[in-house]
């Protein structure tokens, strides 16, 4: 009977132990889990993402799957409820992604400058290079390029051109197209008119298009396809001034059909090629005639750029590039910068000869345009040679200009500390001066915070080239070290800087957050970010704080339970 009775209490005890290692392991689970979510955690800290719907009004936003109102806008708390906070800002370079420096392709070691972006080697992706044969594309080139930025942690922008200066290669129209009918002319460029070069240029730019619009590894893509590195230059023995053009645009009705002249239309539709568009009864011009063109245009003046080549209509229809950011460069043509600011104003602006002083003629020439292209585009700038470049003019031109980007192309030997005051204002640069919050809650009570906030750069960030930033705000724990994360924003676009004005418009963020019910207390630390939402990765702020990993301590509060 004792024999029975201990193997029962045997039994019974061995149903507890078991009982006993199964907790084990589950608590074990539980901390192994923690651990994993520590390490998503910037400050290594055991964290809490309670990311919600962005408020970006007045009205209250509904949180998670229980619709718990958790960031709101509320009264706000009276001045003795409220901790006050003042911030410097910080005036030093911030290399932030798709603004600032940029080195030649393979120059990283000219400056100390960081760089966010990579621009090619124009050289090694030309039309002849990647497209040898009809039909037969070689991507290889571009892609190694586009791989090794990426490889850095940097974005990738480009222009692939058919045509560089006489010294550095001349005309790069694959040979196969000029057996075609393209021509190169004794000047040693293609005739920009040719019927050929533009359909087969236009071949080319849709594949371009359907291997690379929306990759958000690219920045932005240089529209190309004329004069000089494709830069739209001058060229004497082909550029004709467009009377029409000039005409109509001065009374605000000019539109695709104002392009009158042979050389206007070719640039026309070369823009278009890029920008989308479409268009019935254009006219190019060739010898021998192109196949398939059997309609032979009227001699109307100023068509007819050579009297031994036969002018042809055609139609066109080009989808263009929709996603990603293009950018039109200026070197001397105006009116093909205004055609293209009429069809799509959300085009960037390039100029390649930054410092040099006659370059200042362009905020005379094209400032009204610029003064709306920069809102939503970026204003891109190459520098002059050397013995060009005079950075009073540089200073004045990106500043008036708001421009985003410096691509360095012909200066050799740079005063860094001179080099610096241009840099340490272009683009994007977000100041918090001043913030307010509770300074004590309840655990399950509102956290009201006001935040005031100025963009104290030279131009606002643009979503097609990857800058698309939200505003967040972090609660830690200093005890437990448990961080809690609030999406408050998740449109900056809006944030312009100083315009014609020089006034500074702030920006004032009020929000009331539910803290959780079950949140401990004691004392959190207040801290922001702003997050790149391409890449998951805080950008730098323009605030006179310690960052850690990207995130911005600025104050604390109180939390007590009931």
């Amino acid at each position: 009977m004792q024999t029975k009775n201990q193997n029962k209490l045997l039994g019974f005890f061995n149903i507890i132990f078991f009982f006993v290692i199964i907790i084990v392991i589950v608590i074990s689970l539980v901390v192994v889990m923690k651990s994993k979510d520590a390490d998503k955690n910037p400050l290594n800290t055991n964290v809490q993402r309670t990311i919600e719907l962005t408020a970006t009004n007045n009205n209250p936003v509904q949180g998670n799957d229980n619709n718990d109102e958790v960031i709101s806008a509320l009264p706000t708390p009276s001045d003795d409820q409220l901790q006050k906070i003042s911030l410097n800002e910080n005036y030093s370079y911030l290399n932030n992604p798709g603004i600032g420096w940029i080195n030649r392709w393979g120059d990283d070691d000219l400056t100390s400058i960081p760089t966010s972006l990579a621009y090619s080697s124009r050289s090694d992706i030309r039309w002849n290079v990647l497209n040898p044969e009809e039909g037969v594309y070689n991507w290889e080139p571009l892609d190694a390029q586009l791989n090794q930025a990426v490889g850095i942690g940097k974005q990738y922008a480009f222009r692939v051109y058919t045509m560089a200066g006489e010294i550095y290669g001349g005309q790069a129209v694959p040979k196969w197209v000029l057996r075609k009918g393209g021509l190169i002319l004794p000047s040693g460029e293609p005739d920009y008119s040719n019927c050929v070069y533009q359909e087969e240029w236009g071949r080319f730019v849709e594949k371009l298009v359907e291997r690379y619009d929306g990759n958000s590894n690219i920045a932005f893509i240089d529209i190309s396809g004329y004069g000089d590195f494709n830069e739209w230059s001058w060229r004497d023995d082909q550029t004709i001034w467009d009377e029409v053009w000039e005409d109509q645009y001065e009374q605000g009705i000019a539109g695709p059909e104002s392009m009158s002249n042979i050389d206007s239309q070719a640039r026309r539709r070369l823009a278009d090629i890029f920008i989308g568009g479409n268009y019935n009864g254009h006219v190019c011009q060739a010898e021998p005639a192109p196949l398939g063109r059997r309609v032979v245009a009227q001699q109307q003046s100023g068509l007819l750029q050579s009297r031994d080549k036969d002018t042809y209509l055609v139609d066109y229809n080009y989808p263009g590039f929709q996603k990603t950011q293009l950018v039109m460069p200026f070197a001397g043509i105006i009116q093909s910068s205004q055609y293209v600011y009429l069809k799509n104003s959300e085009i960037g602006f390039r100029h390649d000869c930054l410092g040099r002083p006659s370059s200042e003629n362009i905020l005379s020439n094209f400032g009204k345009e610029l003064n709306q292209i920069w809102m939503k585009a970026p204003v891109v700038f190459e520098t002059c040679q050397e013995d060009q470049f005079v950075l009073s003019s540089a200073y004045k031109l990106i500043t008036e200009a708001h421009g985003s980007i410096i691509h360095n192309a012909n200066l050799e030997n740079i005063d860094q500390q001179e080099i610096v005051k241009i840099t340490n204002i272009i683009g994007y640069r977000y100041f918090l001066s001043h913030i307010k919050h509770s300074k004590v809650v309840e655990s399950g009570g509102q956290f009201f915070v006001s935040m005031n906030w100025l963009n104290v750069g030279n131009a606002p960030n643009y979503p097609k080239m990857g800058q698309v930033f939200s505003l967040h705000l972090y609660l830690l724990h200093e005890t437990s070290g448990r961080l809690i994360e609030y999406e408050i924003l998740d449109n900056l676009t809006d944030w312009l800087p100083s315009g014609d004005s020089g006034n500074i418009p702030s920006y004032l963020i009020e929000k009331s957050i539910k803290l959780p019910e079950d949140l401990k207390s004691g004392t959190y630390q207040v801290l922001i970010s702003i997050l790149n939402m391409r890449t998951g990765k805080p950008i730098k702020l323009a605030i006179d704080v310690d960052s850690v990993n990207g995130l911005y301590p600025l104050s604390s509060f109180e939390v007590n339970n009931s």
